[in-house]
């Protein structure tokens, strides 16, 4: 058997898919079976076509095979073995080599540990680097500061990083410290280039040397010792007779979490966020109070929530508390549903654990909507407030509805808010009105003026396409002001739609839609009470599809085809299936009507191009079974070496060569003296052929894609020595034929020599004549000639020089005397 791997080299990046196909030939006499595995990688990085190819004799088919590497997959070049076994003689195999080079996939992460640091004149921040790419990369590290007032310092700037490894770098800022007020905030950039910048940011809070709390201290005291100048006297008497309890001192020492007057040294945390009651969304700017349980007068704590309505308290000592939540245009709630302190829920914290309360729901102070409703009959009009995606229904909690007064006020009161609500007006024999309202929090929203018009108008009709009634269909009809939607029946009468309530009289345009097809509008005027039938519209298909197969010349289904669709400023591509229903194809969305341009590309294959036309207005919005057959890019080379009387020759060298490329094989032994090249890329070859002491025999090749050409080669004779050894007679003094004699054939260097270094040896027959075939040539030979074959030296010898494709005759040997 041959087996050819095309291409020999594969370039694919990490977590990237590659194909590449083995051509396979039976080069035996009967039909075999063949296996393919790929040596070097992990199977399920692998997909093989065809796990078990079966050729009949000299038959030649191809297997593909698809690689996929992991996201981890290491950068570099890889040697793989294309293992084929045969399955008659499985002693019988070949591995083809296979080159896999990885593409290099850097990426690199950088987090700063801890991000916050708050301290004095220095602090040390942990760059944390990792390579999470598949290829060692080099980063150097480095860091700014906008107001450019501290030094920063790094160690190592350069680091190399295996793929997988991370690297802590310790970056030290120091600066000086402002002496007295605010906090002084430094924001750093770290960062880390390799091929690309990966930058995080770190905060460095610089505390005062004095802070404000020893300022206060001061002034107090101050203004303590003034006071205490000028009333010492006044004083003395109520302090001689005052003393302080130091039962109070202690519990007040005692008390110092709640009261918020020390701070412990393993604090507890409390979290929450406030939600608006409507729709759970966070509010913004809500003042939530932290309070002791003992006492809910004076807040211990205050914080307001954040854009998504969070809120945090911190520095806590363990023990009981209540939170108070209030913002202008909500009502006041003690957590978590209290309307007072005695009603709020006790929130008990334990020192250094951090505790996550439940969502506090806030509604707004209730809000009212007001407005005038015009109309030819203001009698018996209903006005009601829905929150959008719920069931008018009076009873909900949720939704108000009230009766239009005779002079066209209506007026909601304790509306809900904030919230977003629908108000329907309707009155029997008019066109419904629907306007969106936003309440505020205890908004009051007026001004609100809605027109009603008489809606006996009617406007019916059908939908269909191509093939028949379409359902699903968006109908709308509007007057310029007024929007009247609906959607065409499903089951039943489908396609069917109705659009009840129109104001006449009117003109309106009907707006139908539908993904996928082309908006149609008609313009429809409605006299006083019409009902009119828009008859039977078609909507025209705005989008079609392409699908079929992809199979080689043989049939076969090829998946992994790549296929190109064209069709002015659209491109769009895909792939043919490798697994389920290979070689499947198939493109929806396609703008119609167009011409569209179909390429179908795979490498190792000729691209083929189809043109196609999707209309419909002609019923060919959809094409299927648009199959192709594609045909090899490469071409097959084979043949048989004979010798001048035609009978095949084995292992002789076949070469074939472009010039600049060589690929070379030896004849075949089964089936014998045959030869063969796959994948040979179209263009100009010579074929030699060539066996040891002939002239080679060259042919010249054009091969074009997709050919199977099939040569016969004929080699001249080898080159041979033939002579004959001659024994002296006494008896007659003539040199008489010498049979049984040995005849042995050396190299020059080797001679003389033992009999293991002959490269050949004879013996001569009835009349003393010996040969010697299949010779190098040119080559210089020693022919020796011995009595016996354990004489351990010749009697005679000779040099001789062989010639290509020539029988060069030795001159006889006489040995004139044996002893």
């Amino acid at each position: 058997m041959y087996a050819d791997v095309t291409p020999t080299l594969v370039e694919i990046g990490p977590g990237e898919q590659c194909s590449l196909s083995v051509r396979i030939t039976n080069s035996t006499s009967l039909i075999d079976a063949y296996s393919v595995t790929v040596f070097g990688l992990d199977p399920d990085w692998v997909t093989v076509d065809h796990r078990r190819l079966s050729l009949f004799p000299s038959e030649a088919g191809d297997v593909g095979i698809s690689i996929e590497l992991p996201a981890n997959f290491p950068a570099g070049h890889r040697q793989l073995s294309v293992h084929v076994r045969s399955e008659n003689d499985p002693s019988s195999f070949i591995l083809t080599p296979l080159g896999l080079v990885a593409l290099g996939q850097p990426r690199l992460t950088l987090r700063m540990d801890p991000v916050v640091i708050t301290g004095g004149k220095e602090a040390t921040f942990g760059m944390i680097v990792a390579n999470e790419g598949n290829t060692t990369i080099t980063a150097t590290a480095s860091a700014s500061e906008p107001e450019e007032k501290v030094s920063i310092s790094i160690d190592p700037k350069l680091i190399e990083l295996p793929a997988g490894h991370q690297e802590v770098i310790h970056a030290t800022i120091s600066g000086n410290r402002p002496w007295v007020g605010q906090h002084k905030v430094r924001v750093v950039t770290f960062a880390v280039d390799a091929n690309t910048r990966t930058e995080a940011i770190a905060t460095f809070i610089q505390k005062p040397r004095i802070g404000r709390w020893v300022l206060a201290l001061m002034g107090l005291l101050a203004a303590a010792a003034v006071f205490a100048a000028v009333l010492s006297r006044t004083f003395d008497n109520v302090v001689k007779e005052s003393s302080v309890d130091k039962g109070l001192l202690a519990d007040a020492l005692n008390k110092g979490g709640a009261g918020g007057q020390t701070v412990p040294v393993n604090p507890a945390v409390i979290t929450g966020k406030v939600v608006l009651f409507s729709n759970g969304d966070g509010v913004a700017g809500v003042q939530a109070d932290l309070y002791d349980t003992g006492d809910t007068k004076v807040p211990i704590s205050t914080a307001a929530t954040s854009d998504k309505g969070a809120y945090t308290f911190g520095r806590l000592n363990g023990g009981t508390y209540k939170i108070r939540f209030s913002g202008a245009g909500f009502t006041d709630v003690w957590y978590k549903v209290g309307a007072t302190a005695a009603d709020a829920d006790e929130v008990t914290v334990k020192t250094g654990q951090p505790l996550a309360l439940d969502d506090v729901k806030l509604g707004g102070r209730p809000g009212s909507v007001k407005g005038t409703v015009k109309a030819a009959d203001l009698t018996d009009i209903k006005a009601t407030l829905v929150v959008p995606g719920t069931v008018t229904d009076t009873t909900s909690a949720q939704v108000q509805q009230v009766d239009v007064s005779a002079d066209g006020t209506f007026d909601f009161e304790g509306v809900p808010s904030p919230a977003t609500y629908q108000l329907i007006v309707e009155k029997a024999g008019y066109a419904t009105e629907t306007r969106d309202v936003v309440v505020g929090p205890a908004q009051a929203v007026t001004d609100i003026s809605i027109t009603l018009r008489q809606g006996d108008g009617l406007i019916t009709g059908h939908i269909v396409d191509a093939t028949g009634p379409l359902g699903g269909v968006d109908i709308e009809a509007t007057d310029g002001t007024v929007k009247v939607p609906t959607v065409t029946l499903t089951e039943g009468d489908v396609g069917a739609f109705s659009l009840r309530s129109l104001t006449t009289p009117q003109v309106y345009t009907l707006t139908i839609s539908k993904d996928g097809y082309r908006s149609e509008t008609r313009t429809i005027s409605l006299s006083a009470a019409q009902q009119f039938d828009a008859g039977t519209i078609t909507m025209t298909r705005s989008t079609g599809s392409i699908s079929g197969h992809t199979s080689d010349v043989g049939g076969a289904r090829l998946g992994g085809v790549t296929v190109t669709i064209v069709t002015g400023d659209t491109t769009i591509t895909t792939m043919t299936a490798n697994t389920a229903d290979i070689g499947a194809y198939f493109a929806d969305q396609l703008p119609i009507p167009a011409t569209f341009s179909i390429t179908f590309s795979k490498t190792g294959y000729v691209s083929q191009v189809r043109s196609l036309d999707l209309d419909p207005a002609n019923n060919t919005a959809d094409a299927s079974a648009i199959d192709v057959a594609l045909v090899p890019s490469t071409a097959i080379v084979e043949g048989v070496v004979e010798g001048v009387d035609k009978q095949v020759i084995p292992g002789a060298i076949v070469v074939l060569s472009d010039g600049t490329n060589s690929r070379q094989l030896v004849s075949a032994n089964d089936p014998l003296g045959h030869f063969i090249f796959s994948g040979v890329a179209p263009g100009a070859y010579t074929v030699t052929a060539s066996l040891p002491g002939t002239s080679p025999s060259v042919t010249l090749v054009n091969v074009v894609a997709n050919d199977d050409k099939v040569l016969e080669i004929r080699l001249e004779t080898q080159a041979s020595a033939t002579g004959q050894v001659t024994l002296l007679n006494n008896a007659t003094n003539i040199y008489e034929p010498y049979p049984g004699a040995v005849v042995r054939l050396f190299l020059p260097a080797d001679f003389p020599g033992p009999a293991s270094s002959a490269i050949a040896a004879t013996t001569t027959d009835a009349n003393g004549n010996f040969t010697f075939n299949a010779l190098n040539a040119p080559q210089n030979y020693v022919v020796a000639v011995y009595q016996n074959a354990s004489s351990p030296d010749p009697l005679d010898s000779q040099l001789i020089l062989t010639q290509p494709s020539t029988q060069l005759t030795v001159p006889t040997f006489q040995i004139p005397l044996l002893f």
